[in-house]
């Protein structure tokens, strides 16, 4: 129980690219574009007792060096068709 209260603890300070400093701590470090899924997943992974962190890629903003100092096989990159990304955008956009 304790171990998967800090896991979700760990996720959610974790969250969108914040505190990189921490992230050797973590046990996968989820990366890609907005809209893709990472926190969902990372709470999901986070509820199972993983420490989870992710990373959005933003064109034009160079991906921090924190991450290629990571463990390789411990950053996950998620795709996702262009399709289904530009559906999820426009139904935020829309939602009020």
């Amino acid at each position: 129980y304790f171990e998967r209260v800090a896991a979700i603890d760990y996720s959610m300070a974790h969250d969108d690219g914040k505190h990189p400093a921490g992230w050797a701590e973590a046990d996968l470090v989820l990366v890609g574009v907005s809209r893709v899924g990472k926190t969902p997943l990372s709470l999901y992974l986070a509820v199972l007792g993983y420490k989870v962190a992710n990373y959005p890629l933003v064109p034009q903003i160079p991906v921090t060096e924190r991450l290629f100092e990571l463990d390789p096989s411990r950053v996950i990159g998620i795709t996702i068709s262009y399709d289904q990304l530009l559906l999820y955008r426009l139904q935020t956009e829309i939602a009020p």
